[in-house]
């Protein structure tokens, strides 16, 4: 198979915050199939990076959030991924907890 990479930008002027749920078809003269691709768009006015339960502080609860759903005991958000890569390198995984421990710690 083969892989491609899709850059979407979305103006969100005018949207109210909120979760967006959509599909983008992929519908290519290749085949008679079509992929759906599932997006959610989150529209916020900020993200407080690392703060995985929404509460405005980064505490433990954030840490015990990181690690279950690195561990797989919990689903992955958009806004999980969002929040959670404290790296910025688009995985989530223990460098995003050192980082987030050493941001706790050093407030």
């Amino acid at each position: 198979g083969t892989s491609a990479i899709y850059a979407i930008n979305v103006n969100t002027n005018g949207m109210e915050e909120g979760t967006y749920n959509a599909y983008v078809i992929n519908d290519t003269n290749a085949s008679v199939d079509f992929d759906a691709i599932p997006v959610t768009l989150n529209t916020q006015g900020s993200f407080l990076i690392g703060d995985l339960n929404q509460d405005s502080v980064l505490d433990i609860i954030d840490v015990v959030s990181l690690v279950s759903i690195i561990m797989g005991n919990v689903d992955i958000t958009s806004l999980d991924q969002l929040v959670g890569d404290l790296n910025g390198d688009t995985f989530l995984n223990v460098q995003d907890i050192i980082l987030l421990v050493g941001i706790i710690l050093s407030n």
